[in-house]
């Protein structure tokens, strides 16, 4: 895709939206006390939208659900500590 600049287009605006809506649910766990206050939203979002595209990417070399139960599992601590 990095040389069609169409697809490339769709990808960024679906990455946003996927982004956006994210920091979204996030800031509303924050506001209820779920997360801590002093974490970015935004850059919540960002981590959850890499570790997703990571994990899928993962996904498609290994069999090893371990793998990628650990990635899960460490992103979840780290959003919620």
């Amino acid at each position: 895709a990095p040389h069609d600049e169409h697809i490339r287009s769709i990808v960024n605006t679906n990455m946003e939206a996927v982004v956006q809506n994210f920091e979204l649910i996030y800031q509303k766990h924050q506001q209820e006390g779920n997360i801590d206050a002093s974490k970015k939203p935004k850059a919540l979002a960002n981590f959850t939208y890499g570790t997703m595209s990571s994990i899928k990417l993962i996904s498609r070399s290994t069999k090893n659900r371990s793998i990628l139960q650990d990635i899960a599992d460490t992103a979840i601590e780290a959003i919620l500590r």
